[in-house]
Order: structure tokens, then C-alpha cells, then sequence
């Protein structure tokens, strides 16, 4: 069961991605800042992160950055209401392996994260 970490500072949408994983099979820890993201990632094993961008203590970027650091394979998904081309310039420069638009759709997100899990095993077998 693939090990899921969502951060986001809006409870609605932590608990929305929550629920379409959870339904979808995959087990979820979550975080409400950067902050705790990080420091659930170093304590623990995921296959694929999701995490906004605008959050308050580390925004994402910052998070990014910091899981870059320390682990530059690892499914890096953003899912933000930003859609200015500067944020999703910076996101592919850190290394970000997809940048979703909110609001987002159950299909879009089961498709995001199991299709990100799977390019990263097929490369790395």
C-alpha cells in the first residue's frame, strides 16, 4: 500500500485528498505546514508527497526544496491555486514532479500520484 504525505494548510483540503486516497487504497499522513511536513518526512518512509505552495511557518517551495535536498527521486507533487508561470517555473527548477491546479478532481489526483509512483519504480528497476 503506497504511503502517501499531503501538507496543506486548509484542513477542507487535506481532508478531500485524504479521502480520494484513502478510497483509492493508498495509506495517508498528513501535515498542516511545511514545517510538520518536513519533519514527518524525515521521520518517515512515502512513496509521493503532495503539498501546497502558499502555507504559513515553510511554504512549499521551501519544503520542496528542503525534500529536494535530501531526496531528489522521491514523487514531489504540488497542487496549487497559483497559476502564475514564474511559480511554476520555480517548481520545475526545485524539481517538482507535477504542478496540479485547485480545485482538484478525484480522477486527477488518483491519476497524478499512482502514475507518479509507477514512472519512479520503472525507473528505478
Amino acid at each position: 500500500m503506497p504511503r502517501i504525505l499531503v501538507v496543506d494548510d486548509s484542513r477542507l483540503t487535506r481532508r478531500v485528498i485524504i479521502g480520494v486516497l484513502t478510497a483509492a487504497g493508498h495509506e495517508v499522513v498528513q501535515a498542516g505546514d511545511g514545517e510538520q511536513g518536513f519533519a514527518l518526512f524525515q521521520e518517515q518512509e512515502f512513496d509521493c508527497v503532495i503539498s501546497d505552495l502558499l502555507m504559513p511557518v515553510l511554504d512549499g517551495f521551501a519544503l520542496a526544496e528542503k525534500i529536494r535536498a535530501v531526496d531528489s527521486r522521491i514523487p514531489l507533487l504540488v497542487a496549487t491555486a497559483d497559476i502564475q508561470e514564474h511559480s511554476r517555473q520555480r517548481c520545475k527548477e526545485i524539481g517538482v514532479t507535477l504542478v496540479l491546479n485547485k480545485p482538484l478532481s478525484r480522477k486527477q489526483i488518483v491519476g497524478a500520484v499512482d502514475k507518479a509512483i509507477m514512472d519512479r519504480q520503472t525507473v528505478e528497476s
